[in-house]
């Protein structure tokens, strides 16, 4: 059943017994109710779709709980709450749901604590790939999701969390999201060796960088820091990363040089290091990322003149160096043909 941004009887979510929608419960699996303007609790019915692998109820108004009887929903394996105005608590009785593989409940209300969101039993969910739990006013880390060892996605972002980053990240993650909250401290750099994405913008990061482990980070595509308090020099083992697309570290206090080696992987699609100390001159080998499409390397000391390398750059949308009063020379005639 499909009723994506369809208008709902009344708005109101209607249980079995309401004959708005007269269907045969053991035959559906799957149903996707998104942005419909649907108000009402999730009624204790739901649990009567024994074969239902798939609840999509994202965009809505509903409200109150996640009701226990969707224990009975033992093919689930993907339930999506997020953007309503439920308490998004997870009950005990859904850790025992042994299919379930991706769970959203972002954008809740979030006004129970931490712990009572998620249960120490959600450990139990061991098939479990996806959990997204931005926007949520949650202030605490939930530890009880960093034990789950099948996880591959974890949101957190938009939320109110505060201390240091963990030490240590559950092996099969491959997408941490962290930004917009209150972290402190130094990243640790060795935990993440095996991200293909991390957002940790807008919180209040400092401390190094550690090369050795970022030479590592091989199957990195996205590194997102802005906004951070990150002073160091910046790192000549980024240039040297097979998969990264897009690296942004705007307003940290990041200084010496943009390295040579910057663009030498060609898939490089946005840089933004606008807002640091960084001196030098722009390196050549950006020319050969051809697929880049932003370059901001705005208010830093860069000096010398633009290269004519950037020319080449037949993708490129945006090029901004302002707030650089070193830089001299011709600006690149060919600019003008991108």
């Amino acid at each position: 059943i499909s009723c994506k941004n369809m208008p709902i009887y009344d708005g109101q979510i209607y249980n079995a017994n309401d004959n708005i929608i007269l269907l045969q419960e053991r035959l559906v699996t799957s149903i996707n109710l998104t942005s419909n303007s649907m108000m009402g609790s999730l009624p204790r019915e739901i649990g009567n779709f024994p074969y239902l692998t798939s609840l999509v109820l994202s965009n809505n108004a509903i409200t109150g709980r996640i009701p226990t009887t969707i224990i009975n929903l033992k093919e689930l394996e993907s339930l999506y709450l997020d953007g309503n105005n439920m308490l998004p608590v997870i009950p005990t009785e859904m850790c025992n749901l042994p299919a379930l593989r991706e769970l959203s409940i972002s954008g809740n209300q979030g006004t129970a604590s931490v712990d009572f969101l998620f249960p120490s039993e959600i450990t139990k969910l061991t098939n479990l790939e996806i959990v997204e739990a931005s926007n949520l006013g949650l202030t605490r880390v939930p530890q009880h999701l960093f034990e789950i060892t099948s996880l591959q996605k974890l949101d957190l972002q938009s939320n109110q969390l505060e201390g240091f980053l963990v030490e240590s990240l559950l092996p099969n993650l491959r997408e941490l999201k962290l930004n917009d909250n209150r972290f402190m401290g130094s990243i640790p750099w060795s935990a993440l060796t095996n991200l293909r994405v991390f957002h940790a913008h807008n919180n209040n990061l400092n401390g190094r960088f550690d090369a050795s482990s970022i030479s590592k980070m091989r199957n990195l595509v996205e590194l997102n820091l802005d906004h951070n308090s990150l002073l160091d020099e910046f790192p000549a083992e980024f240039g040297d990363l097979p998969n990264l697309e897009v690296l942004k570290m705007a307003d940290n206090r990041l200084y010496f040089f943009v390295p040579e080696n910057l663009g030498d992987n060609g898939k490089l699609k946005l840089l933004d290091l606008q807002g640091n100390n960084l001196g030098g001159s722009i390196p050549e080998s950006l020319g050969q990322s051809t697929t880049l499409k932003e370059v901001k390397l705005d208010r830093n000391n860069l000096s010398g003149a633009i290269p004519d390398e950037i020319t080449d750059l037949v993708n490129l949308e945006i090029l901004s160096l302002s707030g650089n009063s070193n830089l001299h020379g011709t600006f690149p005639k060919a600019l003008g043909y991108l």
